[in-house]
C-alpha cells in the first residue's frame, strides 16, 4: 500500500513539474507531509490536506477518489467547499473603506445597511477564500421570533461542510466545527446576531478564517474574550445617499429633481433603509415626479415608510429592536421620542431613579437606539425619535419629529443633552 501511494503522488506531482516545495507552497499542505505521503511514511493524511493537494494538482475526479481510496477515505469524507452567501445587495453605495483583518462586528440599528454591508464586502473578496463561504441569518431581530439557537447554525455549517454522522450537544458539534475550518480559508458571515453567546459557538479556532458579523448589539464580551473589533455604521453622508438612490432611480431622473433629491435625501437622514424604500417606490413608478415622494414624506413622516412586506417598512424593522427592552428601557426609549429632557425630568417621567435613568441611556445605546457623545451627550436619528412617539402611539410627537426632519447643519439626527434641557 505504501509503495503504491508513494508513486501515485509522485507521478502527479511530477505530471505538473512541480517540486515539493512548490506543491507545498501552493496548497498549504507542508512539505514534511507530502514527503512523508510520497515515501510512505504518512499513511494517514485528513481529507482536508488532499483535497487542498487535488485541487493543486488539478486531479481529475477518477483520480481523486483513487487518491482517497489510497488512504481508506471514502468519497464522502472529504469536505466540500460551500458556498453559502446569499446575493449582492443591489444599488450598495458607500462604505468601501471597511478593513476585516479581525472578527469584525457591524454594529447598528435597523435598517443601517448591515447586512447589505457585510455581504457587499464578503462578494467583493469572495475569491479570497478559497475553501469556502459560510452565511447563516442569526434572526436575531426579526419578523420569525425567536433567534436561531448555536445548537442549529452548527449542524447547518457541518452539513455544508459534509460532515455526516452529527452526534452530541452544542460542545461537541462546536468542537467538530472547528476541526474542520481548521487551517482552511473559509469567510464566515454571521448575520443578524443576537448576542455573544449565540455567536461564540460559532467562532472558528483558527486565525485563517475570517469571521464578518453583524448586530444590532453591542458584543462587548466578543470584544474582550476573542479580540473582536466592532464597527459602528452612521448614515450615509450625501454623496453616498446620492449614490444608492442613482443606482436605483438613474442618474437622469435625479439631474431633473436635483432640489427635490436634496429634499429627500434630508427628510430620509441619510438612513439606508428610508432611501432604499423611497428609490423602490419610485423605481416602480417612473411618471410620477420625486416631489410628490418627498411631499409624502414631509406630511406622513414614519408612515410614509411603512409597507405590508415587514423587511420593507422601516416602521417593522424597527420595531424588532423594542422586543428585547425592559419595561424601563421602554419608558425611557418613550420619553425620548417626545422632547429633550434632563436626566431628572425622565426619572420623574418614568418613575425610575436618575442613576436608573443614566444605566437606561448607556443600555440603549449598546441597542443601537442611541449614540452616545462626549460630556454626557446622546444623538438620536430623526426617523428612531420619530419611532420612539410612534411605539407609545404619540400623536405630538409624531407630528413634531416625524412631518419635517429637523434642520442639522453640522450633524445628522438630534442631540439628547443627558444634563440640561432645551
Amino acid at each position: 500500500m505504501a509503495d503504491r501511494r508513494r508513486s501515485t503522488l509522485r507521478e502527479l506531482r511530477m505530471r505538473t513539474a512541480l517540486t515539493q516545495e512548490a506543491l507545498a507552497d501552493r496548497s498549504g499542505v507542508s512539505v514534511s507531509t507530502i514527503r512523508g505521503m510520497e515515501n510512505g511514511t504518512r499513511v494517514n493524511p485528513r481529507p482536508d490536506t488532499l483535497r487542498q493537494l487535488a485541487d493543486v494538482l488539478g486531479l481529475a475526479p477518477v483520480e481523486y477518489e483513487d487518491l482517497l481510496a489510497e488512504h481508506d477515505l471514502q468519497p464522502t469524507e472529504r469536505s466540500t467547499r460551500p458556498r453559502q452567501l446569499s446575493a449582492a445587495p443591489h444599488g450598495f453605495a458607500g462604505r468601501s473603506d471597511l478593513v476585516v483583518d479581525a472578527p469584525t462586528v457591524l454594529v447598528g440599528p435597523g435598517g443601517i445597511g448591515k447586512t447589505w454591508l457585510a455581504l457587499h464586502w464578503a462578494h467583493e473578496h469572495a475569491e479570497e477564500f478559497p475553501d469556502g463561504h459560510l452565511f447563516v441569518d442569526l434572526r436575531g431581530h426579526g419578523p420569525d421570533g425567536e433567534p436561531v439557537d448555536p445548537l442549529t447554525a452548527l449542524r447547518g455549517f457541518l452539513d455544508a461542510l459534509g460532515v455526516q454522522d452529527l452526534r452530541g450537544g452544542v460542545a461537541e458539534h462546536a468542537a467538530l466545527y472547528r476541526s474542520h475550518v481548521a487551517d482552511r480559508r473559509i469567510l464566515i458571515v454571521l448575520d443578524n446576531a443576537a448576542s455573544a453567546d449565540q455567536v461564540a459557538p460559532l467562532l472558528p479556532g483558527s486565525s485563517s478564517c475570517t469571521v464578518l458579523i453583524t448586530s444590532r448589539t453591542t458584543l462587548t464580551a466578543l470584544l474582550h474574550r476573542n479580540g473582536a473589533r466592532h464597527v459602528r455604521l452612521d448614515v450615509l453622508g450625501d454623496n453616498e445617499a446620492y449614490g444608492l438612490l442613482a443606482r436605483r432611480i438613474g442618474d437622469w431622473r435625479l439631474a431633473a429633481e436635483a432640489d427635490v433629491v436634496r429634499e429627500l435625501i434630508r427628510l430620509c437622514g441619510g438612513y439606508p433603509l428610508a432611501l432604499a424604500i423611497v428609490a423602490g417606490r419610485a423605481h416602480a413608478h417612473p411618471d410620477i415626479p420625486l416631489s410628490e415622494f418627498a411631499a409624502e414624506l414631509a406630511e406622513l413622516g414614519l408612515d410614509a415608510l411603512d409597507d405590508a412586506d415587514p423587511t420593507a417598512s422601516l416602521p417593522a424593522v424597527l420595531s424588532w429592536s423594542l422586543r428585547g427592552l425592559t419595561d424601563g428601557q421602554r419608558k425611557v426609549f418613550g420619553v425620548l421620542g417626545t422632547v429633550d429632557v434632563e436626566v431628572a425630568a425622565i426619572a420623574g417621567a418614568t418613575g425610575l431613579s436618575q442613576p436608573q435613568v443614566t444605566k437606561v441611556l448607556r443600555e440603549l445605546e449598546d441597542a443601537s437606539l442611541l449614540r452616545r457623545q462626549a460630556n454626557g451627550r446622546y444623538v438620536m436619528h430623526h426617523l428612531l425619535r420619530c419611532f420612539a412617539a410612534y411605539s407609545v402611539g404619540d400623536a405630538r410627537g409624531l407630528i413634531d419629529f416625524c412631518g419635517e426632519a429637523p434642520q442639522l447643519p453640522e450633524k445628522r439626527g438630534n442631540t439628547l443633552p443627558a444634563n440640561s434641557s432645551r
